[in-house]
């Protein structure tokens, strides 16, 4: 049991109990991620920063050019 007096170790070994016991009972419970070549993210940092300009554009009503360009790009 942790207290306010438990040492470095004694915390860091009750973490990597605390991280067997979680990693055992998904592995008992959970089915297992299966990954492919093929398997990667689709959001970028491209993808975010398109919708950030995107979304300056709307809130501006007097570009709605800009606006149209932004949402063209995101798209």
């Amino acid at each position: 049991m942790l207290d306010d007096t438990s040492t470095v170790e004694q915390t860091e070994a009750a973490a990597v109990a605390l991280r067997e016991a979680m990693v055992g009972t998904l592995d008992e419970h959970a089915r297992r991620k299966r990954w492919c070549s093929r398997s990667k993210p689709w959001w970028t940092e491209d993808i975010t920063a398109l919708w950030k300009e995107f979304g300056r554009e709307r809130r501006r009503p007097a570009n709605i050019g800009r606006m149209q360009d932004a949402r063209r790009n995101l798209r």
